[in-house]
């Protein structure tokens, strides 16, 4: 269905203006004004006290490079400019909150402390035209702002994204990009996952060999070639002066930096370079990643010490108040076959494994407060623990395991895999994991903040994690996974569920991919919605500056292929449909997944249809009249995306309540991101008869109801 939608349309008392003002994140409040302010080179920065004298020069320092004006620091102007105005203690401004008023003659910024102005900067870069985000000067650009006014202040303290740089090494420039495009969204936490399996990354003065063993793979190392490092040495570390600059280039971007060495389990670098902090007994067993002797030893004295000193240094590095210790998926089979966390057990009078990694976990909060900080882990470390009400939880494992952190009283990070795991993949073929759900954009805008007041006390936010796997090739992997949904993810966490995903689409569509663009990101190009509409190709394209591209032979498209044109006969393009394939060009440079020509959908299900179902019995309503083609015979049931399996038994569709088909399976058909579709060859001109139709899926195991999916019908020229 075409339709449009302007980004913000705005009625006030007296004033009625649409404009397209397209935010991302969205403010919390907007009122848009009659004309425009235009930056030019007479354009100074004025300041209301000597104290915003930095937040003077770092405005200027963001406005520079693509305008090429001076923009003078003044304490007092009367031409053209930006007053940066410092809020009064009885004006109760929060933390990070800013106020931003754009007048045709000076644009004022008013903030209680230095988070606010930088958002309010941010924020102020968005209005102006996407070229503002390149680094050289744009000659005869006009820089001109609509007229405005914004209160605004976030949702939620906590808006995070973590980087996995053990299985995947970045050098720092590209940390400092990474850091560069959070702070255009608005996310302020940087949570680098330092140590892991794959490779140790964090220069610890008092054992070397974390580094000049544990930080290497390759065929003549002690880590062997892992995640497309390839038949070469691999790999890297930061030294502890190299961090402690890039914390401080954080802190000037409003971001903190949270470290994470990741205890007892993942620890196959430490092993490698240290074998002593292993169990005895020969363990063989290996983690859910498939990796043996990995885990730290429980019953060791000598490996708290060793924690001790490298928390210690971890501790001096970072400023922020929390070290992320992990503490998930530990293999406990290396702790059951080993004499020194038996003997540890039965001094403990523990019974179980889960017991031991408490005392562990416990033994690691100690000393994490010893230095001076507060500890936070993955949701695992709270199973029948005793820890400190201030130890954080990072919840990744389920939706519900955050309710249930909070019950606890714990300060939670909300970091479900099936949401905000972003090395899952966004579409079905499309490189990445899928074992938590795919996770397509709209997919990730949906979550539902929690909202009772017991959230609203302990949840201090929301975090994209990207896990590293997958982002060897190509060099682009890793912005891929991350953007547009880290655009989405910084909406929930600053705006909270204020808009709904086609008003955030459309501001992301007319304007935000253009920035994307101008920072050099490469980005997730949406592949196009292509359908056969009496004999005709038609399309509704919504990103600006894009084309579509096509190959009627079967061949991926590239940038240089026929360009399609809406309303184009198909005969006149191909023989035969099926060979018809297509790609978004986003301004002449990249690329869309490729995609066919889509099949007409005629029914869905999503959880609230799957929570109706009180039998295992799931039924979905067929609308046939949505049949573009008659004569279709072929039914696709099609999973998009979520965490439940379908576990499918029968297949029954009915006519006015009659029996027309069915289809059983011996084994039962599992619909789920690993085999994400059935497709059913019906008798002919099925749906040629008018009726009430509906499939009913008899299905099998838990009613799990966080699925989503589409019932397609395959048009007879295909």
């Amino acid at each position: 269905m075409k339709f449009k939608i302007l980004c913000i349309l705005l009625v006030f008392t007296g004033i009625s203006y649409s404009s397209n003002i397209c935010l991302i994140p969205q403010p919390k409040e907007l009122k848009i004004l009659k004309g425009n302010f235009t930056l030019t080179n007479k354009t100074s920065i004025n300041i209301s006290t000597i104290s915003l004298t930095n937040e003077a020069k770092l405005l200027k320092k963001l406005l520079q490079p693509a305008t090429g004006f001076d923009f003078t620091v003044l304490k007092a102007n009367e031409s053209s400019k930006i007053y940066l105005k410092l809020a009064k203690p009885s004006e109760s401004f929060a933390h990070e909150a800013y106020k931003l008023d754009v007048r045709t003659k000076e644009i004022e910024i008013t903030a209680a402390d230095s988070s606010g102005f930088f958002n309010a900067f941010q924020t102020l870069l968005q209005l102006l035209p996407s070229e503002i985000y390149g680094n050289k000067v744009v000659k005869s650009k006009v820089w001109r702002i609509r007229n405005i006014q914004i209160e605004d202040k976030p949702t939620y303290s906590w808006r995070g994204a973590m980087l996995d740089v053990s299985r995947q090494f970045y050098d720092i420039n590209y940390l400092k990009k990474y850091i560069n495009w959070m702070a255009v969204h608005k996310l302020n936490v940087f949570h680098l996952h330092l140590t892991d399996d794959e490779g140790w990354r964090i220069e610890i003065k008092a054992y070397p060999k974390l580094t000049k063993v544990g930080a290497w793979r390759g065929p003549n190392e002690a880590l062997q070639p892992a995640h497309g490092s390839g038949n070469k040495r691999y790999g890297g570390f930061y030294t502890q002066s190299e961090l402690k600059e890039l914390v401080q280039y954080a802190a000037e971007r409003n971001i903190q930096i949270l470290p994470e060495i990741d205890v007892p389990g993942h620890s196959k670098s430490v092993a490698v370079s240290y074998p002593e902090i292993l169990c005895d007994g020969n363990d063989t067993t290996k983690s859910v990643q498939g990796v043996s002797n990995n885990v730290w030893c429980a019953g060791k004295d000598y490996n708290f010490e060793m924690l001790d000193t490298i928390i210690g240094e971890v501790a001096t590095i970072f400023p922020m108040k929390y070290i992320h210790i992990g503490g998930d998926e530990v293999n406990f089979k290396a702790w059951e076959h080993c004499s020194f966390c038996k003997k540890r057990m039965d001094e403990n009078h523990y019974t179980k494994p889960t017991e031991l990694q408490n005392y562990f976990i416990s033994k690691i909060e100690k000393i994490v407060e010893k230095h001076g900080k507060l500890m936070m882990g993955w949701n695992e470390i709270l199973e029948n623990s005793t820890l400190d009400k201030k130890t954080a939880v990072m919840v990744w494992t389920s939706s519900d395991e955050v309710e249930a952190s909070v019950q606890k009283h714990h300060p939670v990070i909300i970091s479900p895999a099936s949401y905000f795991y972003l090395d899952m993949t966004q579409g079905i073929g499309e490189r990445g994991h899928n074992w938590a759900s795919i996770i397509p954009l709209e997919r990730l805008y949906s979550f539902k903040l929690p909202t009772d007041s017991l959230a609203n006390r302990f949840v201090l936010g929301i975090q994209g994690n990207l896990w590293s796997e997958y982002l060897d090739k190509p060099a682009y992997q890793t912005e891929y996974q991350l953007y547009p949904r880290l655009c989405a993810l910084s909406e929930l966490a600053w705006s909270g569920n204020k808009s709904t995903f086609s008003d955030f689409e459309e501001r992301l569509n007319k304007s935000h991919y253009d920035r994307l663009f101008s920072m050099g990101i490469h980005f997730r190009v949406p592949p196009p919605e292509v359908k056969i509409v009496s004999g005709k190709m038609q399309y509704f394209k919504t990103l600006t500056n894009s084309k579509i591209v096509f190959t009627n032979d079967s061949t991926i498209p590239t940038k240089n292929s026929s360009i399609l044109l809406n309303d184009e006969n198909v005969k006149s393009i191909a023989s035969n449909p099926n060979n018809i394939l297509l790609r978004t060009c986003f301004k002449d440079s990249l690329l869309s997944p490729t995609v066919s020509i889509v099949n007409d959908t005629v029914g869905f299900w999503d959880p609230e249809l799957l929570r109706k179902s009180p039998t295992k019995i799931i039924s979905l309503a067929i609308h046939p009249e949505m049949i573009s083609d008659s004569l279709s015979n072929l039914l696709i049931i099609k999973y998009m995306y979520g965490s439940a399996e379908i576990s499918i038994k029968k297949i029954d569709i009915f006519r006015d309540d009659s029996l027309i088909y069915e289809k059983g399976y011996d084994k039962p058909f599992l619909l789920f991101s690993h085999q994400p579709q059935i497709e059913l060859s019906l008798p002919e001109k099925c749906f040629s008869k008018t009726g009430n139709y509906r499939i009913d899926v008899e299905s099998i195991g838990k009613n799990e109801v966080d699925s989503y999916g589409v019932i397609l019908v395959k048009n007879s020229n295909f």
